[in-house]
């Protein structure tokens, strides 16, 4: 408000010297009254520097003025005049630079974006790759991609990173999992402070087809877990590429096939998603053999990869059982049955006893215990009777006190 105080104030001075001492040619602008130009940077300090030098030359004048009767000084006043004229026109000018600055941050604000122009579609097996120009938006905040089937209608917004409410927030964008052979057509809209632009022109692509599979799965390896006998954890590096050296559509998932030997019949036992699978299920320390194939998006198949062997954890169970039975001519003399066996490999704590009347028995409760239980691996049971069958059975325990299996029950009949 002040500043249009003072620009009316400098009019009304300039009209009433103007009048009051004619028309006069106007001077060079001294050094210290040198106007601004465009390029000067408006500020509300050099408004008010300016509005006080005028204010200043403004009580000069009417001093001289009331002096003119008795000593008229047209120089002076010449003089006075030219130097209000500079001033006005630099306040001018710097009123005129913020109004225009002013009205391009109010274009900014009423003015809705521009939309994206250069929009081109490469498509590639089941997926199209979009590029487009950069908008200059100084506020501009991102873009939505719009997709459909047709050129003319039918257009919906592509979902962007999961929790944005946009599509993307780069000039390029990747549609994957397309149908191949089928025709896509996109638009995009930019979006600012402002809202979101109109839709650009459409730009569309046929998706081609893939038959040709990933590549074979590679490093395939596993490891025993300690912890549990009865499973394995399998591994391997994904294919990065289509056999044929194409670009690969990206991995649906992996078929992990598993044998009981190298030349044996592979069986599915199950998929994976990741390159990483874990088998369970399985009997202690036993050997199992294993193939893997990648499945893409297409769901082209690739050739399996080599054959990985791997073996369980666990105790090894105790071998080549042996029975043997003594029974003395001295009918006072009670027998004796020997079990010996070969040792178990790894570190073995003790190995344990048992016995049973009962053939093929599975029930623990149905067996003795023949003690002590110490690493020798053979020992004597002098509790048998004459003429009794008896069955007997081994397993190792190693110093993690983990246990083997039993050993199949071998029976011996002891004689009269």
């Amino acid at each position: 408000m002040r500043t249009i105080t003072t620009i009316g104030v400098i009019m009304l001075i300039i009209g009433f010297l103007s009048s009051a001492l004619g028309a006069f040619p106007l001077v060079d602008i001294s050094a210290s009254s040198a106007p601004i130009d465009e390029d000067t940077p408006f500020s509300t300090q050099l408004v008010e520097e300016t509005s006080g030098k005028i204010g200043t030359m403004y009580s000069t004048i009417i001093e001289d003025i009331a002096s003119f009767a008795d000593n008229p000084d047209l120089a002076l006043a010449q003089s006075r005049l030219d130097e209000m004229t500079v001033y006005a026109e630099d306040l001018a000018t710097r009123t005129q630079l913020f109004a225009n600055d002013l009205q391009q941050k109010l274009d900014v604000i009423t003015t809705a974006p521009l939309a994206p122009t250069g929009l081109t579609a490469q498509a590639n097996s089941g997926q199209v790759s979009l590029d487009w120009n950069d908008n200059v938006e100084p506020d501009m905040a991102f873009y939505n991609v719009y997709r459909s089937t047709q050129s003319d209608q039918g257009y919906e917004r592509q979902t962007g990173v999961e929790g944005t409410t946009f599509t993307t927030g780069q000039t390029t964008y990747i549609d994957s999992g397309l149908t191949g052979g089928a025709i896509y057509f996109y638009r995009i809209t930019v979006v600012t402070t402002t809202g979101e632009s109109d839709q650009s022109a459409f730009a569309g692509a046929t998706v081609s087809s893939d038959s040709s599979p990933p590549t074979v799965p590679t490093f395939f390896d596993g490891d025993a877990v300690t912890d549990d006998p009865e499973q394995l954890n399998l591994t391997w590096r994904a294919p990065s590429e289509d056999e044929d050296g194409g670009e690969l559509t990206g991995l649906s998932s992996y078929q992990i096939y598993r044998a009981a030997s190298s030349s044996g019949t592979f069986e599915l036992v199950g998929t994976s998603t990741e390159a990483a699978f874990t088998d369970t299920g399985l009997a202690a320390v036993t050997t199992y053999f294993y193939q893997v194939e990648a499945l893409d998006a297409a769901l082209n198949i690739s050739l399996r990869s080599a054959t990985l062997e791997l073996t369980t954890s666990g105790v090894v169970m105790p071998s080549d059982v042996r029975l043997v039975s003594t029974t003395s001519s001295d009918a006072g003399s009670s027998p004796v049955v020997t079990i010996s066996w070969t040792a178990s490999t790894g570190a073995i704590l003790r190995y344990e006893v048992q016995r049973t009347t009962v053939a093929n028995s599975t029930n623990d409760a149905d067996y003795t215990d023949i003690v002590p239980n110490n690493s020798d691996t053979s020992r004597q049971d002098s509790t048998v009777t004459r003429g009794q069958t008896y069955y007997y059975r081994v397993r190792a325990e190693d110093v993690d006190n983990r246990f083997s299996d039993w050993t199949t029950p071998l029976a011996v009949t002891v004689s009269n």
